[in-house]
């Protein structure tokens, strides 16, 4: 916490308060906390951006943990209470106070439907900011694993640190305002990316794809192995099943051009070329090919 205004009986529990930063480079205030807020473990963790003092709010476990919006008074005080909500978001005053209203119990949203064993810890942040998404059983499991993405993702994938951090089918922003009708998100061209079963597990697997990205069953398994993938164009590429199963695997295809779309077959791709003269891909082709990308 860094030059935080706090007022009386407030930040009190283990982190309640860390990571929330006051004054920008600018000398701008960016948060004031009031009286008796902000209390139980990692209640307003990283919360930033709301300028206006808030009274009697974000009482619980992680209620507000990176909120980025503003707070009214008497909000937010359970457990997760508000801490589903993205950027730019309004909580009127005496609002969010129980599950089910805002978010779901542990923080989720209520648009998501989240299957058992994932999206594990609160600490890890492994689905903050999830925006429309079904999470299978066992996903979305690390150190932000399925941070600030829009996608339908089956089970046992997205597991690793950062795998499918900010993974979307489309760009878009969303905004909430609670407390002014059913429902309350607001969504600008935000679709979902496709991720299958048993896929995109690896340390930043699947991460950092912006743009529209589907993946089969058992594909992109590894680390970096489809960092990146769509970054570099806004047309579709399609990952089939059982394919870039290795570290850096199709990494390289992030670099293609912004008119391309590229598709990797079925059973394709599984290993590095040792050179560039020993990659078979061809992009359209029916595949199955041995190698995308060079060692």
């Amino acid at each position: 916490m860094r030059d935080v205004p706090v007022g009386s009986n407030s930040c009190v529990g283990e982190i309640a308060c860390q990571y929330t930063y006051a004054i920008d480079e600018n000398s701008n205030v960016r948060v004031a906390i009031g009286d008796n807020s902000c209390n139980a473990r990692g209640a307003c963790v990283g919360m930033d951006k709301s300028v206006i003092p808030f009274d009697n709010s974000c009482n619980g476990p992680g209620a507000c943990n990176n909120f980025h919006g503003t707070m009214g008074n008497g909000s937010c005080n359970c457990e997760g209470c508000c801490r589903c909500l993205p950027s730019n978001s309004v909580v009127p005053n005496n609002s969010c106070n129980s599950v089910g209203q805002c978010c779901e119990s542990n923080g989720w949203p209520l648009q998501n439907k989240i299957g058992a064993g994932a999206c594990n810890t609160l600490a890890e942040d492994s689905c903050s900011f999830l925006q429309t998404a079904t999470i299978g059983s066992g996903s979305c499991v690390g150190s932000k694993a399925c941070y600030d993405s829009s996608m339908n993702v089956g089970s046992n994938s997205c597991i690793g640190s950062q795998a499918c951090y900010r993974v979307r089918h489309g760009a878009g922003q969303m905004y909430a305002h609670i407390g002014f009708g059913w429902p309350p998100y607001e969504t600008f061209e935000t679709n979902e990316a496709l991720i299958g079963n048993d896929s995109c597990n690896g340390q930043s697997a699947c991460s950092d794809n912006s743009r529209a990205l589907a993946v089969g069953n058992n594909s992109c398994n590894g680390n970096y192995a489809c960092n990146g993938y769509t970054n570099s164009g806004r047309n579709e590429k399609v990952i089939g099943s059982n394919s870039c199963n290795c570290p850096n695997c199709c990494l390289c295809l992030r670099d293609l051009g912004s008119t391309v779309s590229a598709t990797v077959p079925d059973n394709s791709c599984n290993s590095l070329a040792p050179d560039a003269d020993s990659i078979d891909w061809v992009n359209g082709g029916s595949g199955p090919y041995n190698h995308c990308c060079t060692a």
